[in-house]
């Protein structure tokens, strides 16, 4: 069975300087029936408008996994007590483990920037925090799943939980199929395009999700990039 929720139905807020659409119950916004799928907790599209951000604060015990969209990221944390740019298409990861203090701006003063969250629950608590920035090559997602987190070592980058989360480029037409390992739940997100996932259409920042499926047929309607991730 798949339960799909589409780009609209997510959670809208609005505060001025940050403008987000919420997929999961966040901060302020609880919906008792869409709280986690797995130990995916949070899943945020989020805007901050020029020379905007969150300024430092804390967080503790879990996985955030940063994608930006549009525009450049500054993020700061008292791990590195270094400045990293996250730019369009780049990705970060931070480990809060036993506790990170950290901030996340817009450091354009002209133009907003645009990023999608994961948050996960960690396999271990009280761990030592971490930050990574993490660029990849795109063109080896195309026609295929490229693996960017798991924690095996089988990813570009570990990451504190058991799950593979991968990313994939698909021209019109093309298609994967995916096999999810033995009692695994399966989550995907589309970027861009469009999708017919097992006969459901998923179209731009749509996201479907799955538990126990034994094969999941992936055509790309339209040219695609999405995220999968097996939990």
């Amino acid at each position: 069975m798949f339960n799909m929720v589409k780009s609209q139905q997510r959670h809208q807020m609005d505060r001025g300087w940050v403008r987000g659409l919420w997929t999961f119950s966040f901060n302020d916004y609880y919906d008792e029936e869409n709280n986690d799928f797995g130990n995916l907790v949070v899943l945020n599209e989020e805007t901050i408008m020029p020379g905007k951000g969150y300024n430092s604060h804390p967080n503790q015990d879990i996985e955030i996994v940063t994608y930006v969209l549009e525009g450049e990221l500054e993020h700061s944390d008292d791990i590195t007590n270094t400045k990293s740019l996250v730019k369009q298409g780049e990705m970060q990861l931070l480990s809060a483990g036993r506790g990170v203090l950290h901030s996340e701006r817009n450091p354009d003063a002209e133009n907003p920037v645009s990023y999608i969250q994961f948050w996960f629950t960690p396999m271990e608590y009280e761990t030592e925090p971490s930050y990574k920035h993490i660029t990849f090559d795109s063109s080896l997602s195309e026609k295929k799943l490229m693996k960017l987190f798991s924690n095996d070592g089988s990813a570009v980058c570990n990451i504190g939980q058991e799950l593979n989360f991968y990313v994939s480029t698909l021209k019109k037409g093309e298609d994967i199929k995916y096999q999810p390992g033995e009692d695994s739940k399966t989550f995907i997100f589309l970027l861009e395009g469009s999708l017919d996932i097992n006969g459901n259409t998923l179209h731009k920042r749509d996201s479907i999700r799955t538990a126990y499926s034994p094969l999941i047929e992936i055509k790309a309607e339209q040219d695609s990039i999405f995220f999968l991730i097996d939990l």
